[in-house]
């Protein structure tokens, strides 16, 4: 009779440490997902060539703006590199057009609210020489303080810029004739890894 009590109580005793043992694993499985996700290598890709109102430089929803380039008579033709990442999307909106023409006026550029991150150029007229661009907001991307206007880019000078490790569009502004010299205010970034 007592060797069969200490049998169930050894059965009850390897039954409990084996709960927590597996509900310790549990918890060590879930925060090396949760670190995964941190760590996760984002996609780089670049988008099509926009080059009027139809069709935009465009990343996509779930994505950042980390580099551009352009091509063509003026730089009318413009790509944006795409970051893609587990960002999560809560709202965007087209900024108005804005052009050179009105630089003395200091209207030559458009930024986003806080917060935002630019995902998509557009342009129209004459050698796409109005600009235009889409303000996204996201749930698990904090836009940061450190901020600066990148120098320009043209077709005279290469056309292509990078804007370095998680540093993302926030504005950007144009000049030059026909809108061929552009510059981009670009921002650090915090991302939280997406809530499941």
């Amino acid at each position: 009779m007592i060797t069969s009590k200490k049998n169930s109580l050894r059965v009850l005793w390897i039954a409990l440490l084996s709960g927590i043992v597996l509900a310790s694993c549990q918890k060590t499985e879930q925060a090396q997902q949760s670190e995964e996700a941190k760590t996760r290598p984002m996609v780089t890709s670049w988008s099509s060539w926009g080059n009027n109102a139809l069709r935009a430089a465009d990343c996509g929803d779930e994505s950042l703006i980390n580099g551009a380039k352009c091509r063509g008579s003026y730089c009318d033709d413009v790509a944006v590199r795409c970051v893609k990442g587990q960002f999560q999307k809560i709202s965007s909106q087209w900024s108005k057009y804005f052009s050179e023409e009105n630089a003395d006026k200091f209207r030559n550029k458009k930024v986003c609210n806080k917060g935002e991150f630019v995902t998509a150029i557009r342009c129209k007229g004459r050698h796409c020489n109005s600009v235009a661009i889409e303000c996204t907001e996201f749930s698990n991307v904090k836009r940061g303080e450190d901020c600066h206007w990148t120098p320009k880019v043209s077709e005279e000078n290469g056309g292509s810029i990078s804007f370095g490790s998680s540093k993302y569009v926030a504005g950007v502004k144009c000049h030059g004739k026909y809108c061929d010299n552009m510059n981009f205010l670009v921002c650090d970034a915090a991302v939280t890894p997406p809530k499941a």
